[in-house]
Order: structure tokens, then sequence, then C-alpha cells
């Protein structure tokens, strides 16, 4: 695991870590994830949501970098660099507001609205041979690398009746999925799944409406995602 986004914060590191925790941290596979302590810090009512250990993960996408911190209460939080700030999946769907981060070697802080996550790595991860290195479920979507492709029932809008769209789906093991779905007028909407539940959407402003939602019957998801409906059977997310 590390946190090296730029040749200043490796200025930054050499100052504040010794070169043999340095070296550690820079034969770090971006796919590595490491063990930490983590504060996440409600500033509005001036109280911790949580302390304690978590799982911090680090990798480079499209020439942006990405972080994700896992709480030890199964909570997960995603940050994804946009231009100077960062984008924030939260365990409650996407957050309308971006992130500042600064770092400082072992520790990166994610600040956006009320919120303060810090998270400090306290165990780097174990070297991944690069030959077994795989790209997640999220990263191979966003690159059009698919496990499966098809149709699945869709809809755009409220009020209108479901068509079809294409999709593609990149599975990881344990029900974890992105599902990259192209609507009828070209535009794509990502739907990620953990645990084989959906989590969230790519929802911004811009779509007016960031409500995410579901049901499960039988082996079919019905999600809602702003205005958006979806139709996904289970076996898109697991195969088969």
């Amino acid at each position: 695991m590390r946190f090296l986004v730029s040749t200043l914060i490796l200025f930054c590191m050499s100052i504040a870590f010794s070169y043999g925790v340095q070296q550690a941290f820079a034969k770090q596979t971006v796919s590595a994830a490491a063990d930490g302590q983590c504060r996440l810090y409600n500033e509005k009512s001036n109280n911790y949501k949580y302390e304690g250990s978590c799982e911090i993960g680090q990798k480079m996408s499209s020439g942006a970098n990405e972080y994700n911190i896992r709480l030890g209460n199964g909570d997960t939080y995603h940050f994804v660099q946009q231009g100077s700030g960062y984008k924030v999946q939260t365990p409650e769907g996407m957050s309308d507001h971006m992130a500042a981060m600064t770092d400082s070697g072992n520790t990166a802080t994610f600040e956006w609205y009320k919120w303060k996550l810090t998270a400090e790595v306290t165990e780097l991860a174990d070297e991944a041979p690069e030959s077994s290195t795989k790209a997640s479920a999220s990263e191979r979507a966003g690159q059009g690398q698919f496990d499966a492709t098809g149709k699945i029932p869709c809809a755009q809008s409220k009020g209108q009746p479901m068509g079809q769209c294409s999709y593609g789906v990149a599975r990881d093991s344990g029900g974890t999925a992105s599902v990259a779905i192209t609507m009828p007028d070209g535009r794509k909407r990502f739907i990620f799944f953990e645990n084989g539940k959906p989590v969230s959407a790519d929802l911004s402003q811009a779509d007016g409406n960031m409500d995410f939602s579901y049901i499960k019957e039988a082996d079919l998801y019905m999600i809602r995602a702003g205005n958006e409906r979806y139709e996904i059977p289970e076996a898109v997310i697991y195969g088969g």
C-alpha cells in the first residue's frame, strides 16, 4: 500500500519517514491493501462516528488515484480523484460534496461536508507477485474489460416503459461486481455490487436525482438510480 501521488508527496515522505519505510511503500502494488487505524469525525456534532482498525487500499485508474477504505464495522468509503478533489462514495451512496485530501506519508485525510476521515497505515501489505496482479472489477469495467455482456430491462426516466439496455459486467469474488449499462441515448451508468447487493451508482448532481435504492424478488434485482430503473438478474453478478 502506498500513498504516492506526486513528486511533491514523495518529497514529503522523505522528510517524515526513514529510507527503509519509503522503500517498503515504493514496492507496494497498486492493488495491494494495508492494515491501518481510521477515525471518522463529524465536525458538525463534534464527535467521532468511528475510531478503530481499517483496511486501506490505493490504486491508479485511468491516470486518477482511487482510495478504498473499509472500516472495522464494515462501512466502506471510496474516493476517486477528479481534478483537484475527490468524488466520495459512502455506505449511503454517492455524496454530492467533493472531498479535499491531504497526504502525510503513511496518513491520508479526506474532508468533505461535515466529515473528516483519517486513515493511517500501520502495517504494509505483502508485495503481490506482478504476474498475479489483477485489476479490480470497477477498474476493468471502466476500461471495457468485461466477464460477460448482454441486455437487461431498463427505463431512463420516470413513467417511461421498460426497454432494453446493453450491459457489460466485470466480476470479483464474493458477489462483488461492476455493471456498466449503456442507455438508449448512449450515456453510461455504472452500478456497483458488494457481497451480492447493489450498493451505489455513479450518480452526480448533474443527474438531478441522486437517490439509490433496490428491492430483490427471487433472483432479480430491481434497482432505482435517480430517475432510472434497471432489472438485473442475479446471474449477471455471479455468472451462470
